[in-house]
């Protein structure tokens, strides 16, 4: 007998002392994006009454959490309103990372 809906969860483990991060999942959408993911190193692959399980390890800056559309938390909403850096980058385009309020450019090009 598979797991119910209820039952398939996705656990995501990080740390700051580690550059990589374990996920382990047994829902259906998310163990094939895992599968399909250059960056997974597949830790195990079992099966538990009929329901496939996954755990990979991903570099850190392969992971990004997001929310849904229009459910922008306040941070984000600031980060949205902060001047954005205007200097130019190697293809001509500007940054359009968050400017400093003193220099009134990002980091890197400050």
């Amino acid at each position: 007998m598979a797991l119910t809906a209820a039952e398939r969860e996705t656990v995501v483990l990080m740390n700051d002392a580690d550059k990589f991060i374990t996920i382990t999942t047994s829902q259906r959408k998310m163990v094939t994006a895992l599968e399909r993911n250059a960056a997974a190193e597949i830790l195990s692959d079992t099966t538990f009454e009929g329901t496939r399980i996954l755990e990979v390890k991903l570099p850190l800056n392969a992971f990004g959490i997001r929310n849904p559309k229009g459910k922008r938390d306040v941070a984000a909403k600031r980060v949205m309103k902060a001047a954005k850096c205007g200097a130019p980058t190697a293809s001509g385009k500007p940054c359009g990372r968050i400017a400093r309020k003193d220099t009134g450019k990002c980091p890197v090009h400050s």
